[in-house]
């Protein structure tokens, strides 16, 4: 079902879009780090993000948690698209899960995977699960608190991405600041931008390759263009293939393409697509309000 329930309260002004579980970045399973820092340190508000890159970076942690800077999670992050991306963060210190995607919706539950995604959708934020848990609990105050410092201590800092481990009451959770390179096209207008983010809750976003091609013989696993439309129909995300030939990628790459387009088009009621990637680099994606979309 595309629909997630009861995220209404927590999406009031604001519009968290994150991902995944298990330290799965990119299909890495990475470790959480084991060794704990002391000492917090938190960010003013009202800062620039020029004026934020002045900020010390000595002894910064985030409670008992640690952050550990690794070039694998990407090199060179925009520092400003990380900001920004922070800003869709709301203020709260309710309490939420963060659960495995096969979890029942429920109040304050956030089904992975979930990605935060500045407006360039260069920089993202990531929530994954500690190996080996199923759900993990976190305020979303204890989120920024935790985004704020990977920017400064790795970002900034190291000039990469890194993780946040141990945050939250449970010391279930750990924050990823990774990059992305992005191809998008933004174009119309979404009358519902809201729609478009219950697709990214309810599409299929699982790590295992499957080859997507037109109806042929041998048959392609996903047969295109292949549409998901939200429950309420006011958003529609087609995939397609301009040369008429097949690529193949995993779900999870097309929820990535799929979350970088609604954070930088449907997120401000734009329509968008994003062009050439999958293996080979044959296959596109369109968001949009209508089912009709030129592939272009």
């Amino acid at each position: 079902m595309l629909l997630i329930s009861i995220l209404g309260m927590l999406y009031l002004l604001t519009d968290p879009v994150f991902t995944t579980s298990q330290h799965n970045v990119d299909g890495q399973t990475l470790q959480a780090p084991t060794k704990n820092l002391a000492g917090v340190n938190t960010f003013p508000n009202g800062l620039s993000p020029s004026n934020r890159s002045l900020i010390p970076l000595n002894g910064l942690t985030i409670g008992a948690s640690e952050v550990r800077c690794h070039a694998r999670y990407g090199l060179t992050p925009n520092i400003d698209d990380c900001w920004n991306a922070i800003h869709y963060v709301q203020r709260s210190e309710i309490e939420v899960t963060f659960a495995e995607r096969d979890t029942s919706p429920g109040p304050r539950i956030f089904r992975l995977p979930f990605r935060l995604m500045g407006d360039k959708a260069q920089c993202y934020f990531q929530p994954v699960l500690e190996v080996g848990e199923r759900t993990g609990s976190a305020s979303f105050n204890e989120i920024r608190t935790a985004a704020a410092a990977l920017i400064s201590q790795c970002g900034i800092g190291a000039g990469q991405g890194g993780i946040a481990s141990h945050i939250g009451g449970d010391d279930h959770l750990a924050l990823v600041l990774g990059t992305y390179q992005p191809n998008i096209k933004c174009s119309g207008t979404l009358t519902s931008w809201a729609s478009c983010r219950d697709i990214l809750s309810g599409m299929p976003a699982m790590p295992g390759h499957v080859t997507l091609g037109p109806s042929t013989d041998p048959p392609f696993q996903v047969t295109l263009p292949k549409t998901l439309s939200s429950d309420d129909n006011k958003c529609h995300m087609k995939i397609w293939t301009s040369d008429g030939f097949g690529d193949s990628t995993t779900w999870y790459k097309i929820w990535e393409v799929v979350t970088a387009v609604y954070s930088v088009c449907a997120r401000h009621a734009q329509g968008g697509s994003f062009s050439r990637f999958g293996d080979i680099g044959r296959l596109s994606i369109t968001l949009s309000d209508s089912l009709t979309v030129e592939e272009a």
